[in-house]
């Protein structure tokens, strides 16, 4: 009986703390790549205008933050008349819905309406940006 509640309350506590983050800030500021988009050689840049504490928690307690990107992609191939051209603002969050339960996620951001996702590293800074570009994913990797 003692062993049983010794592992009842050890599998509690493992659950009550099973999704903790770290709380990493995402750096202010803007990055640039090369990214080709339908053969046409790209430049995808992503500014970070503004991060913004929600003062929301999600399921387990952690709190959720909004970032206001700017992505846009430009490129052009004049021997077949070929032009990139989009640019856009959007309010990235770090909520996910996981079944019933909403997650703060740490390095992980998006926003469902327009398909904008970001990665982010350990120290803060940007890794990747993907968003649609005329139906098909752009995955830009700084």
């Amino acid at each position: 009986m003692k062993k049983y509640l010794i592992l009842s309350l050890i599998s509690l506590s493992a659950f009550a703390g099973a999704h903790d983050i770290e709380g990493t800030m995402v750096l202010k500021g803007s990055l640039k790549s090369k990214v080709s988009v339908n053969g046409v050689e790209t430049t995808c840049r992503v500014e970070v205008k503004k991060v913004k504490n929600l003062i929301e928690e999600d399921s387990y307690g952690n709190p959720g933050y909004q970032i206001n990107l700017r992505v846009s992609l430009d490129g052009k191939d004049d021997k077949r008349k070929i032009t990139i051209k989009a640019e856009q603002d959007v309010l990235v969050k770090n909520f996910f819905q996981v079944g019933t339960t909403v997650e703060a996620r740490d390095l992980s951001y998006a926003e469902a309406a327009s398909g904008v996702t970001m990665e982010i590293a350990h120290d803060g800074r940007i890794k990747s940006v993907k968003q649609i570009y005329q139906g098909t994913p752009v995955n830009c990797l700084f």
